[in-house]
């Protein structure tokens, strides 16, 4: 027996145990990998990291985390368990020998029945090995009390929870559901054409369809006219008549979507796409000779049994057992039944997951059937690894709950790891789901003392979209899950023609300094050979380092007319990789550092129409390493930083902001009047396709999503208009700079024009003296594209007015009418309008601006109202309200 513990930081002798069952049949459960709410105690990101090991929480009990069948992760056996029924009666022993042996807490002293509580939590497959333990469990309490147990010391263990996880639990209930979600899913993604549907449907219902062979198959297993239950897998006329009801439902009506290629876990992705290497990394580790060592294992970790897989198709197993009866009886007896499904899931899908709750007879099923759908609120947003917040509804009465997880495939706990975590802590802790403050203590017999929720009684009609990358063609390749790799990558690999990495977890010490090498080699054959390089805290999506020149540089790199003669002992270098330089999980297109590249090219012959601001000076580009060298501003500051610290009042006042605004705005006027000549750069830079995909999903095409899954109440009355605005903007973005008719306001733009790419000397003079004569420079170029005009004015003056909402600074709003009143040429109302929609835009965009996970910085309310002015500005914007805009800060956009 193989089984990994953690015992509870709260309260270990007292608290009850968490046992997680992988579902399969035939994956290991590591408890690391797959979708188990109890995975909120471990991170393991690959090979080299098992981060914060020893430094989890586990807050609600112990936990247990076990293999549920034999024969995979680190135990080997001859034999393979067959079906669900003997798995249990295994599991159950092996249970009862670790509560008597093993358990250092209360497990030790079995007289105390407080002891052997149990919150049974399991996922896909595992919906049937949960039902039946249940019930095999309760029969082995009664024998207990009656005498008769097997065991010489049993323990009497009690259930408080099941949580199911887009489990399949009872064919009967479920099956019907997959030619809807292959026909009319909530993501619009018709997987089969009506003919099909027709056919499934058929399938189903027909006088020699699934749903007859599946009842003649149970009636057998219960012991007809020959047979004798328990049917644990071993009578060959059960297992041929199962099996071959298991194969018909299975090509008639589970297989479905295979010619659609999309993926049987995920309708929103193709099949074999790698979304998420968390899913596998875990492999890695656990391969590694001294992890076994510490482990104790004397054999090789494996990951799925295909012989145990194969034994339980033979026996027919998956339409076995009325499970959805089960529940009903845990109910009955007080326990606590959670019921969690992603809604991109196809395997065990959530129309099929709905249906179960809804079909479990107990004695509160009607209250459960007349309860409503509500949102689920979590702490702190709970944004994902992508940045995206969550959204679920949940439908519960008493100790029974159904939620359906938005935008979530099959692997909830992966994709989503503080949803599956909050819904596990709420269900054990005995509180609602929906807010986790309504504790669900109170007469079971009785209704109408117990918890409702209470909305629609449907949430089918609310339809969702696939995800950005749902018709990528390949995703990233996990070596040691080579399925998910597409062949283009399999074969690179196996030719050694493709770039390997040993895990994805952000670059530890060594990679960097591996990094480090390789672009300090790069540059030692050009003028730019440095002797060190240090890396700068403000490189998020490229590495970007200060780099110590071994020689020094004339420091206007041969402009004529300067004949200063003093040189640069440094320079900025920026190595582009195609992952984030902070996240090595998050993909990015290296093609980024060409457009800039050409970008910076140009500028160099941009006739700035004032002084005081620039672009940096471009010196070398090492097209084949992505390595660019720029000119380096080494006393500088960005403006952002000067606006939040906690001198900014003092520094930055009123007049000195409205300078730096009016010069800023100056220089950025001048060079969209300059877009539209010949040698800006636009033919090579205009269509910068993926920074144009990107800068669109970060702005309107994520704003609406804020306000959803955040402050619905801020939508009321004003979705349409929202709606309207988005949808103007998904066509604009997809307009090029070869279209016609695209009139003044379209050019090239900076595309990521804000306080943190405007650089300005950090000279403490600026308390004191006008900084009119100082340069001011103006960095990051990559998100240069053809855009409206309106993009780039509108992101500096909604990120401006953040340093004033959230931060109180004095010199913001005179910074907006110095920069409104720089950059000139408002006489049409039109662009000032469509400046204010994008402000609100980029002001709503804080809030998934801020590092996934992390609390808000700011008191609930102050968030709120910022959400509340950007939605504002957008609708008034929209609705070309000229009269609301003369009180706010944006009045200068209208003064003529």
């Amino acid at each position: 027996m193989f089984f990994w513990y953690f015992e509870s930081q709260r309260n270990p002798e007292t608290a009850p145990l968490t046992l997680y069952l992988s579902g399969g049949p035939g994956p290991v459960n590591t408890g690391f990998s797959y979708d188990v709410p109890v995975n909120g105690t471990v991170n393991l990101r690959g090979e080299r990291a098992l981060r914060n090991f020893n430094a989890t929480t586990v807050p609600q009990g112990n936990r247990l985390l076990e293999a549920a069948t034999m024969g995979v992760g680190s135990v080997h056996t001859e034999s393979a368990v067959n079906s669900t029924e003997a798995a249990v009666r295994a599991l159950w022993l092996s249970l009862s020998v670790w509560l008597q042996d093993f358990n250092p807490g209360n497990g030790s002293q079995p007289d105390k029945h407080r002891g052997h509580e149990l919150e049974l939590w399991t996922v896909s497959y595992g919906g049937h090995y949960a039902a039946a333990f249940y019930d095999f469990t309760t029969s082995q309490n009664l024998a207990l009390d009656r005498g008769v147990s097997t065991l010489p010391r049993p323990p009497r263990i009690r259930f408080l929870s099941i949580g199911l996880a887009n489990a399949c639990v009872d064919s009967l209930v479920q099956l019907p559901a997959y030619p809807e979600m292959a026909f009319n899913n909530t993501y619009g993604q018709q997987l089969v054409n009506e003919t099909m549907y027709l056919a499934a449907k058929e399938a189903w219902g027909g006088p020699e369809g699934c749903q007859a062979r599946i009842r003649s198959c149970r009636e057998a297993a219960a012991g007809g006219a020959s047979f004798s239950p328990p049917d644990l897998g071993n009578n060959a006329t059960v297992n041929a008549l199962c099996h071959e009801a298991n194969a018909f439902c299975g090509n008639h009506m589970v297989t479905l979507i295979s010619a659609s290629g999309r993926s049987f876990f995920d309708i929103g992705h193709p099949s074999g796409l790698l979304t998420s290497p968390t899913l596998h990394t875990h492999l890695a580790f656990l391969k590694r000779a001294d992890v076994q060592a510490e482990l104790g294992v004397p054999v090789n970790f494996t990951d799925n049994s295909l012989s145990i897989y194969s034994a339980f198709s033979r026996t027919g197993d998956n339409v076995k057992g009325d499970y959805v009866a089960s529940l009903g009886r845990a109910l009955d007896d007080g326990v606590r039944v959670s019921l969690m499904y992603g809604d991109r899931d196809y395997a065990c899908n959530w129309l099929g997951g709905e249906a179960l709750s809804l079909a479990i007879q107990h004695k509160h099923a009607q209250a459960f059937k007349s309860a409503g759908y509500e949102p689920v609120h979590f702490p702190g947003g709970g944004s994902n690894s992508k940045g995206k917040t969550p959204r679920a509804r949940v439908r519960q009465h008493g100790n029974l709950s159904f939620t359906r997880v938005f935008d979530s495939s099959h692997t909830i706990g992966t994709e989503w790891p503080s949803v599956a975590f909050t819904i596990f802590n709420r269900t054990v802790s005995g509180v609602d789901i929906a807010s986790g403050t309504v504790s669900l203590i109170g007469d079971d017999d009785n209704s109408s003392e117990q918890y409702s929720t209470v909305g629609p009684q449907s949430v089918r009609d609310i339809i969702n979209e696939v995800p950005a990358d749902a018709d990528e063609e390949e995703g990233m390749c996990y070596t040691l899950a080579p399925s998910l790799c597409s062949r283009r990558q399999l074969e690179a690999y196996l030719k050694g023609r493709g770039r390997g990495a040993e895990s994805m977890a952000p670059l530890n010490q060594e990679e960097k300094d591996a990094l480090v090498s390789r672009v300090t080699q790069e540059l030692s054959g050009t003028p730019y050979a440095c002797s060190s390089l240090t890396q700068l805290t403000n490189g998020t999506t490229n590495f970007v380092f200060r780099g110590e020149l071994v020689k020094p540089i004339p420091a206007d790199n041969g402009e004529s007319g300067s004949g200063s003669g003093s040189t640069a002992t440094t320079v900025i270098i920026k190595h582009s990789t195609e992952f984030a330089a902070a996240n090595k999980d998050f993909l990015i297109d290296a093609s980024r550092a060409f457009y800039e590249e050409s970008m910076l090219h140009a500028l160099n012959d941009f006739p700035s129409s004032t002084t005081v601001v620039k672009a940096p000076r471009f010196h070398l580009f090492i097209r084949d390493a992505n390595i660019q060298v720029l000119e380096d501003f080494p006393a500088a500051v960005d403006l952002k930083n000067l606006f939040v610290s906690p001198t900014a009042n003092s520094v930055l006042t009123a007049p000195v902001g409205e300078s730096i605004g009016r010069d800023v705005g100056t220089w950025l006027r001048s060079f969209h009047d300059w877009s539209f000549s010949p040698k800006s750069g636009l033919k090579a830079v205009g269509d910068n396709e993926p920074m144009r995909k990107l800068k669109f999903a970060i702005t309107y095409d994520s704003f609406l999503k804020v306000l959803e899954n955040n402050f619905p109440d801020l939508l009321e009355g004003h979705r349409p208009t929202l709606e309207q605005v988005k949808d103007a903007a998904t066509k604009e973005f997809e307009r090029t700079s070869g279209d016609e008719n695209g009139g003044e306001d379209w050019g090239l733009i900076h595309g990521d024009f804000w306080t943190g790419n405007v650089l300005l000397p950090s000279d403490p003079s600026l308390n004191t003296q006008h900084p009119g004569g100082a340069k001011l420079f103006i960095v990051d170029w990559e998100f240069a594209q053809f855009g409206h005009r309106a993009y780039d004015i509108g992101q500096m003056i909604g990120d401006i007015y953040e340093r004033k909402h959230f931060w109180e600074a004095e010199g913001a709003v005179p910074a907006i009418e110095g920069f409104i009143q720089g950059y000139g040429g408002f006489d049409d109302d039109e662009l000032a309008f469509r400046t204010a929609i994008h402000a609100g835009v980029q002001l709503i965009g804080w809030y998934t601006r801020r590092p996934p996970n992390a609390p808000l910085r700011f008191p609930l309310e102050t968030v709120a109202d910022a959400m509340r002015i950007g939605r504002d500005w957008i609708v008034k914007g929209w609705q070309k309200d000229r009269g609301y805009f003369e009180s706010t800060p944006l009045a200068s956009l209208f003064k003529r």
